[in-house]
């Protein structure tokens, strides 16, 4: 497990047993962002651990079967820290994205991975700007 200290960076975490691949995607995420700070676990367990001290995360990578995610405690605590779910693995891949998570099929590449990355932070941002304007409508 890599933990590093809680910084004011944006927060990526990835929940991957395969090391080689959960590198590969921290190295990924580090183009997409070089001074975020990514966190890497092989469970969900170590993950919740990890996201302790965390305020807000961006992306959470988390190998899992949809179903036993969406009943899980790490969905909330990536939630509740506003960060976006992306799940891996042929269940999700099967499955597709839907309205609370996002799939990274593997093989993956750096292409496909930086324009998930960059497709959720475009969304970040219309979120805010549809809310001023409902403010300002008031």
């Amino acid at each position: 497990m890599i933990h590093r200290p809680v910084t004011t960076h944006a927060v990526y975490l990835i929940v991957l047993r395969q090391s080689l691949i959960a590198q590969d995607l921290s190295l990924t995420i580090n183009d997409h962002d070089a001074s975020a700070q990514v966190i890497i676990t092989q469970s969900p367990q170590e993950a919740l651990a990890a996201l302790k001290d965390v305020l807000r995360l961006e992306a959470a990578f988390v190998s899992i079967d949809p179903g036993s995610f969406a009943k899980s405690l790490l969905d909330h605590a990536i939630a509740a820290r506003g960060g976006r779910a992306v799940l891996m693995g042929h269940e999700a891949e099967g499955l597709g994205p839907t309205q609370d998570w996002d799939v990274l099929c593997q093989p993956f590449t750096t292409e496909t991975a930086l324009d998930l990355l960059q497709r959720q932070r475009q969304a970040r941002q219309v979120i805010p700007a549809v809310s001023q304007q409902r403010r300002q409508m008031r």
